[in-house]
């Protein structure tokens, strides 16, 4: 029988990755992004303009993200 609990690690596994907006551009290369709940994270990275969406994972820039509406769920 298949350790179901294993299998749903592995699924889940790393950093989450995350949607915000870029704030500011720090002289010292980080981009401060503010997620939709309202924090700020500091993340490694500035290869995307100010104003724009971005994906962050492990608090680094990863990439720019569509500029598409988001939906808040709690499950």
């Amino acid at each position: 029988m298949a350790n179901i609990w294993a299998g749903f690690a592995e699924l889940v596994q790393g950093s989450p990755t995350l949607i915000g907006t870029v704030l500011s551009h720090t002289p010292d290369g980080y981009s401060m992004v503010e997620m939709p709940g309202g924090g700020v994270v500091k993340a490694k990275g500035i290869s995307v303009d100010v104003g724009k969406k971005v994906f962050v994972q492990s608090n680094e820039v990863k990439s720019e993200a569509p500029d598409l509406q988001n939906y808040e769920v709690t499950v």
